[in-house]
C-alpha cells in the first residue's frame, strides 16, 4: 500500500485512525504502525519505505538580495539560506532576523537569529526545517529614509537638488573662459 503524508503531517491507513507521521523516522513510523495493527493481525510485519520526498522549501524574505522560496536540499541553515537568497542588503538589520516555524500544534513559533554574530562565527547557525521562514527586517535608518521619502519628498511638487555653477569673469586675471 502507498500513502502520502498530507500537508498537516498525517497519514490515513486502513483499519487505523489518522496517524501523525511528519517528524518521525521510518523506524519510528514502522513501530507505530506495527503496534497499531497488532490488535487486528497476529504478529504483523510492517515495513516503511520512502519513495520520494515532497518539494520541501523555506522562504527567505525582507532585506535580502532576492527574497523568495528556496529548495531545502541537504542541511540548510539560516545563514546559508540568506546567502543563497542574494545576501544581506545594505538596509538590513541582521542582528534582528526572525525564524518563523510551525510548532506542530498549528501555531507559529518565532526565534530571533543574530545573523551578524552567525556570520562572524561567534554564534552557531540555526538548522532549518521544511516550511520555515527567515525574515530579515530593515534597519532603523532605512525605515526613517522610507518615511521621509514617502511623506516628505513625494509630497513636495518641486525637485530639491543642489548644484554649483562656476562663473569665470574678468575678476580673475589670467584665467581664460
Amino acid at each position: 500500500m502507498t500513502v502520502t503524508i498530507r500537508p498537516d503531517g498525517r497519514i490515513s491507513v486502513i483499519l487505523l485512525d489518522e496517524i501523525q507521521a511528519a517528524g518521525l523516522t521510518t523506524a519510528q513510523l514502522d513501530e507505530m504502525l506495527t503496534k497499531g495493527y497488532s490488535p487486528f493481525y497476529r504478529d504483523p510485519k510492517v515495513t516503511v519505505n520512502v519513495r520520494s520526498f515532497a518539494n520541501l522549501r523555506v522562504y527567505v524574505g525582507g532585506e535580502v538580495g532576492q527574497p523568495g522560496l528556496l529548495s531545502l536540499v541537504g542541511e540548510m541553515t539560516a545563514g546559508r539560506a540568506v546567502i543563497q537568497a542574494g545576501g544581506l542588503r545594505g538596509t538590513a538589520r541582521p542582528e534582528h532576523a526572525l525564524l518563523l516555524r510551525n510548532s506542530g500544534q498549528g501555531t507559529p513559533v518565532s526565534l530571533r537569529v543574530d545573523l551578524k554574530e552567525v556570520f562572524r562565527g561567534a554564534m552557531p547557525d540555526v538548522a532549518l526545517l521544511p516550511f520555515d521562514v527567515i525574515y530579515v527586517p530593515k534597519s532603523r535608518i532605512a525605515k526613517v529614509d522610507d518615511f521621509v521619502d514617502r511623506h516628505i519628498r513625494q509630497m513636495i511638487p518641486i525637485s530639491i537638488s543642489a548644484g554649483f555653477t562656476y562663473l569665470f569673469n574678468n575678476a580673475f586675471p589670467g584665467v581664460d573662459r
